[in-house]
């Protein structure tokens, strides 16, 4: 499978540098992170400029409503260990146009954003370097209201969702999302909120690129480590 960054490789990077000197990447304190041996595993990943999420399938499967009412994601996932969520502007995103200039004009009038979901019936992680992942233990309550924000970033039409066509091979499929797509608001602040909605302490505003992301669920990625160590030795002391 294939999976397409929503931002150009060369476009833009300096534009976004200046914008984001006032962005300092947000280290989360202790205090604010939680983690539970029982908790579920997500895990943000990075490619290019562009995030997204992996979750566990039969989870998603469990709290999507629309994955229960649309035939056409039901087909994509219903075998799927991992789903693969990601948001971007619609033209650049889809395939339909990957030209520079589409990118850069999106960042400033984008016409529609899309939703892509693709289902791995495999483990992923063997194809996306462990430098690019970063795995985060959320519960499955707030796993559940993940699930929901990606649902209500969906667009509705006649109480259905808006099917968008993908240009590119197996790539999984693509719906019309309801979010505008810009220059203060690209894929990596939907991920971030994203991670909000999940429980963790992620900062969205103005963290525009990958690495600002993505630096924070690594600190909270390390964080959950030390806390689950603390667990397990606790565990082995017990008498």
């Amino acid at each position: 499978m294939q999976f397409h960054s929503a931002i150009p490789l060369p476009a833009i990077p300096l534009l976004l540098s200046c914008l984001l000197l006032g962005a300092c990447r947000a280290s989360p304190a202790p205090t604010e992170v939680a983690f539970a041996p029982a908790d579920a595993t997500l895990w943000l990943v990075y490619r290019d400029w562009h995030t997204s999420l992996l979750i566990d399938a039969d989870l998603f499967r469990r709290y999507s409503r629309e994955w229960q009412r649309h035939a056409a994601l039901q087909l994509e996932l219903e075998a799927a260990r991992v789903v693969r969520v990601g948001w971007g502007d619609g033209d650049y995103f889809t395939g339909k146009s990957k030209s520079t200039g589409t990118a850069t004009l999106a960042l400033f009038a984008s016409h529609y954003s899309a939703l892509q979901f693709m289902g791995y019936t495999g483990d992923p992680l063997l194809t996306i370097p462990s430098e690019t992942r970063a795995p985060l233990r959320v519960s499955e309550a707030n796993l559940a209201a993940l699930v929901a924000y990606i649902d209500a970033s969906l667009r509705q039409e006649g109480g259905m969702l808006v099917p968008l066509q993908s240009y590119v091979e197996n790539a999984g499929v693509f719906f019309e999302s309801n979010k505008h797509y810009g220059l203060f608001n690209n894929c990596n602040t939907w991920s971030g909120e994203a991670l909000q909605s999940a429980g963790l302490p992620v900062r969205s505003a103005l963290h525009l690129t990958p690495s600002s992301i993505f630096e924070q669920a690594r600190a909270i990625a390390a964080l959950q480590r030390a806390m689950e160590e603390d667990v397990m030795q606790e565990t082995v002391s017990v008498p």
